[in-house]
C-alpha cells in the first residue's frame, strides 16, 4: 500500500507504509550502505549523509531521459511535445541540483525521515514518488506549451475536475470513498449493450460520489474556486493509471515485467479524511496494485524466466 496525504491550505504530499522501494544505482550502493550505517543522529546530519544518494537518483533519471532521447533519434521518430518537455525538465546539472534541493527540503519535514533511519529502498521510493506526484500536480498550472503530460479533465459535478483516465478505467478497479465501497457488478449473461449501460451507470455513480466527497472537503476548508479545482485534479490524477505508473516506476517490483495467460491485475483506491496535525483535516489516498497469476517474468535486458 502507498498513501499520499494532502493538507490544506498548502498542498503537500507525503507517503507512508513504505514496504517496497527501488534498486539503487550500482555506483552508489556500497557507499550508501556504509553512509547510512554511520549516519549522524540529527536531521541536518542525516540530510548531509543522504544528499549524494538523492543527487544520484536524479542523475540516473537524467541518464534515462538521455538514453530515451537517443533511441528516438536512432529510430527516426518524433517525440511528443510533452515528452520533449519532460526531457528538458530532467536533463542538465541545473535540473539535477534543483530537484535534489527540493527533495532534501521534503525529507527535512518528512516524519519517517525525521524519526527513524530509512533503508536505501525506502529512501529512494520516498524521494521519487514525492518528485513525480509533485510534478504531476504542478503540470496543471503550466502553460500548454510547457506541460509534461496531456491529461484531459471532465466530470459530472465539477465538469473539468476529474481526470478522464479515471473515468475511462473506473470499472476496472475497486474503490472506497469515505468508507463506502464501489465495485462494478456486471450483469450475468447480458448483452453487450446491457454491459455498456452498466459500465456507464457505474462511472457516473462513482465519479459523482468522488466529486461530492472532495468538494465537501474543500468547502469545509474554505478553498477558493481555483484551489478546489486544482486539488480535485490532483486527487483524481493519482486515482488513475498515472498513480499506478508512479508506483510502478518507483517501486522495486517495477523492474519486473510479468505476463502470461492467467495474469490478473487488481487495483484498489481508497480515499478518506484524516487528522494531519497542526494543518487540520487532510485527505488520505491509499493505492494498492497487485499482479497475480502470471506465468513468467522478465527483468530489463534479461531473458524471460518461468515463475515456478
Amino acid at each position: 500500500f502507498r498513501s499520499v496525504c494532502w493538507g490544506v491550505p498548502k498542498l503537500a504530499s507525503m507517503f507512508d507504509c513504505l514496504k517496497a522501494g527501488f534498486s539503487n544505482p550500482a555506483s552508489v550502493v556500497a557507499q550508501m550502505g556504509a553512509a547510512l550505517g554511520a549516519a549522524e543522529g540529527t536531521v541536518p546530519g542525516r540530510l548531509r549523509t543522504v544528499e549524494p544518494f538523492v543527487q544520484s537518483l536524479f542523475e540516473a533519471l537524467e541518464c534515462q531521459c538521455l538514453e530515451e532521447k537517443v533511441r528516438f533519434e536512432q529510430a527516426g521518430q518524433t517525440p511528443s511535445l510533452q515528452k520533449r518537455n519532460f526531457w528538458a525538465a530532467h536533463i542538465g546539472p541545473q535540473n539535477v541540483a534543483r530537484y535534489t534541493a527540493k527533495s532534501l527540503a521534503f525529507l527535512r519535514s518528512f516524519p519517517d525521515f525525521r524519526t527513524r533511519l530509512l533503508s536505501e529502498e525506502q529512501l529512494r521510493f520516498s524521494v521519487l514518488v514525492q518528485h513525480f506526484v509533485t510534478e504531476d500536480t504542478l503540470d496543471f498550472r503550466r502553460p500548454e506549451a510547457e506541460r509534461q503530460h496531456d491529461d484531459v479533465f471532465e466530470g459530472f459535478v465539477s465538469k473539468q475536475g476529474v481526470n478522464s483516465q479515471l473515468v475511462k478505467d473506473a470499472h476496472r478497479a475497486e474503490w472506497s470513498i469515505d468508507g463506502a465501497s464501489y465495485v462494478l457488478n456486471e450483469p450475468q449473461g447480458g448483452t453487450d449493450e446491457e454491459r455498456k449501460q452498466a459500465i456507464s451507470g457505474f462511472h457516473q455513480e462513482l465519479v459523482t460520489a468522488l466529486e461530492a466527497f472532495v468538494l465537501a472537503f474543500c468547502e469545509r476548508r474554505c478553498l477558493s474556486e481555483d484551489g478546489t479545482l486544482h486539488l480535485l485534479r490532483a486527487v483524481t490524477t493519482q486515482m488513475s493509471q498515472c498513480g499506478v505508473a508512479n508506483l510502478d516506476r518507483c517501486s522495486k517490483a517495477g523492474q519486473f515485467m510479468v505476463g502470461g495467460k492467467g495474469l490478473v491485475q487488481r487495483v484498489n483506491y481508497n480515499i478518506s479524511c484524516m487528522d494531519s496535525g497542526p494543518a487540520g483535516e487532510g485527505l488520505k489516498l491509499t493505492l494498492l496494485c497487485m499482479k497475480t497469476g502470471f506465468q513468467h517474468y522478465q527483468k530489463p535486458n534479461a531473458s524471460i524466466a518461468d515463475d515456478e
